[in-house]
């Protein structure tokens, strides 16, 4: 397979490096439940996984009062840094062969700057990258390109010089929009549609090479 060579790889945080879509449904399911808003699957893909928490509140909750909106995104902030979570296996193997090899690293996440410090903190990779985009840093989130190109410009590279390892079908798109190649990662079947180069299961599949140019990421 042909690979994706770049000088910097943007990794999305949630669903790529750590699980935690079942601690992401949890928080939502009890924030709405009292509310009379139920959370189902097409709500979950579709306006929660990858979403800035504005965005989920704004399609969601968009007909409640401003005040209860503004009682939810106080709900989580508060909760959110506390959200539970597993390694995704071969993430930390991948992110430290890139730095290895030379490549420039950002995280692009919707999560907040404490909770995304702290999981880099507990993975050991916190060294690892040379720029952060958290929660708050752009005004419009995913699937706008925002993000992603302030983490190229953070890293000081051109959109074209770098990838994204995305999970969710707006991750990609955001990707895109931002003139950059994806990586989808997971089984989600939209991925290859909205953009993705390739898809793997998860980083494990994944394989480094430095190259004259950048840095090389195949499938295995």
């Amino acid at each position: 397979m042909t690979g994706i060579v770049a000088r910097g790889v943007l990794f999305d945080m949630d669903g790529v490096l750590i699980s935690t879509d079942g601690a992401i449904r949890a928080l939502w399911t009890e924030i709405g439940r009292p509310l009379g808003i139920r959370i189902s699957d097409r709500d979950f893909y579709q306006h929660i996984l990858g979403c800035a928490p504005e965005r989920t509140v704004s399609t969601l909750f968009g007909e409640l009062s401003e005040s209860v909106r503004a009682d939810v995104m106080a709900t989580v902030r508060t909760r959110e840094p506390q959200l539970g979570y597993e390694q995704i296996p071969g993430a930390v193997e991948l992110v430290m062969a890139l730095s290895a090899a030379g490549a420039a690293i950002a995280l692009v996440t919707g999560a907040s700057a404490v909770r995304a410090g702290a999981v880099l903190d507990a993975m050991g990779i916190r060294d690892a990258f040379d720029a952060l985009v958290t929660w708050g840093d752009v005004r419009v989130g995913k699937p706008a390109p925002d993000c992603y190109l302030l983490a190229a410009r953070r890293l000081g590279l051109a959109p074209e010089r770098c990838v994204a390892v995305e999970d969710a079908t707006i991750g990609v798109r955001s990707a895109v929009n931002a003139g950059m190649p994806c990586i989808g990662v997971g089984a989600d079947k939209g991925l290859f549609d909205a953009g993705a180069e390739f898809v793997v299961d998860t980083l494990s599949a994944v394989r480094c090479q430095r190259r004259p140019s950048g840095v090389e990421l195949v499938a295995r």
